[in-house]
């Protein structure tokens, strides 16, 4: 039986660019996923956007985030023949004069001045607004359940991945390594994300599940060439096609659809949106976030064959690029982990 340097768990946005970083530095990887369980990546809506609207200043990292995921992510596009990383411009529709006047003084100073703008757009203009919009540029999104499945493919054909439901009792640890089912690999990474939750070996790591619905539209769209956000988002995704969201449950964190999540989003939006435009579908997910709101990677404090590679959040698509470089550096040549992202950050609480 092959012998793999890791299994990784779970092939959502985490799991799958870890394992094909891993691959192309010369890692054997095996990818264990239900392919038919719930992730809150297949149904993510995928969108980026570089700016907190809250406090109109970057994310985390964002200016240098943002460079390194579209380089990423050109790369696979490149090497799987798809196409999944799209640039669209933000319009921010203002709920107040003080947030507009905020956007208009910071889009004039650096760097912020790189991604606002408040030119005017016919098509933006006309949408009713009473204290009008300001443009974000670099935003956009990712076609994350396409590009999964090109990465599954790929995989697939390279003897890397494995459909089957992997609960921790599956897995067994020795000096040797671990074993799953028949497959022995040196160490193994959690990447399952909200589904960590389950695992007593990570009880002490505070993974907070958020629950979020994003609708699925069809209809004649005012726009076709921006996102639209007034703290909702209306996202087109191709001809009369469109995404809209999202929400953010924490205690409910069951996979069923709601009426009230799906009246708060169209509610919020009515403004922004054409009458023609009709639900046709809805997509719930648990995103994995963490207390900190930050990405949570590195080793077991008990067990150096187990680790983990999780906590990604909202804003996923953006920051996984950047984590898989940091982890890769951490894996492959023994550079510490910032000590923002490190699991050991959470060993106080581990009894």
């Amino acid at each position: 039986m092959k012998r793999y340097d890791y299994f990784i768990l779970g092939q959502g946005i985490a799991g799958s660019l870890l394992a094909w970083k891993l691959l192309q530095n010369g890692k054997s990887v095996l990818v264990i996923d239900d392919v038919k369980g719930p992730g809150a990546s297949q149904v993510a809506a995928g969108m980026f956007n570089p700016i907190v609207f809250k406090r109109l200043n970057f994310s985390w990292n964002a200016h240098s985030f943002l460079p390194i995921a579209k380089k990423l992510y050109e790369e696979l596009e490149f090497s799987l023949a798809g196409k999944w990383w799209f640039e669209m411009p933000l319009a921010r529709f203002f709920g107040d004069q003080f947030t507009a006047d905020q956007f208009e003084r910071e889009q004039h100073k650096a760097p912020m001045g790189d991604y606002l703008s408040m030119e005017p757009d016919e098509e933006l203009d006309q949408i009713r607004s009473g204290f009008g919009y300001g443009i974000v540029k670099h935003a956009g999104y990712v076609d994350v359940s396409s590009m999964l499945g090109s990465i599954r493919k790929y995989l697939t054909e390279h003897e890397a991945f494995v459909d089957a439901l992997a609960n921790e009792s599956d897995f067994d640890f020795s000096n040797e390594g671990v074993v799953f089912k028949g497959f022995h690999a040196a160490e193994l990474i959690c990447c399952n994300g909200f589904g960590v939750k389950k695992w007593h070996a990570w009880k002490h790591v505070p993974v907070v599940g958020a629950k979020g619905e994003v609708l699925h539209l069809t209809g004649q769209g005012y726009v076709q060439k921006y996102i639209l956000n007034n703290g909702k988002f209306i996202l087109p995704i191709g001809k009369n096609e469109f995404r809209a969201g999202s929400t953010y449950e924490w205690r409910d964190l069951s996979l069923a659809p709601t009426e009230g999540a799906k009246n708060e989003i169209l509610k919020k939006l009515k403004n922004l949106m054409s009458e023609d435009l009709k639900v046709t579908d809805v997509k719930v997910g648990i995103r994995p976030t963490s207390k900190d709101r930050r990405p949570i990677l590195g080793n077991h404090p008990n067990n150096p064959k187990l680790k983990i590679f999780n906590g990604l959040g909202t804003r996923g698509v953006i920051i996984a690029p950047a984590m898989v470089d940091w982890y890769c550096d951490n894996l492959l040549h023994g550079t510490p982990l910032p000590s923002e992202v490190d699991v050991c950050r959470f060993n106080k609480y581990f009894q």
